[in-house]
């Protein structure tokens, strides 16, 4: 990721904060200072084998296995539907 950015490859890198690499991304990030970062925050977790959890738990983003929705729009229409809201 940094040698991409560094060598012109990548023009834009984004971090993810509750991945699981999110505490290396941001080591490798204090070492090279130059390179520009976004943050991408997350709400769902839709891929099927990488999944991560809410740096807090707030009830209505996780699942029962306490990781964050795969849909999150899709689970709060659901939601609402079988609440009778």
């Amino acid at each position: 990721m940094i040698e991409s950015q560094i060598n012109g490859i990548e023009i834009s890198i984004e971090v993810i904060v509750p991945s699981p690499w999110f505490s290396e991304a941001v080591r490798l990030l204090e070492e090279n200072s130059e390179v520009e970062v976004g943050i991408h925050l997350a709400l769902t977790s839709a891929w099927d084998n990488v999944k991560w959890r809410p740096l807090t738990e707030i009830q209505n983003l996780i699942d029962e296995d306490r990781y964050f929705f795969q849909y999150l729009l899709l689970t709060i229409i659901t939601q609402v539907i079988y609440s009778g809201k």
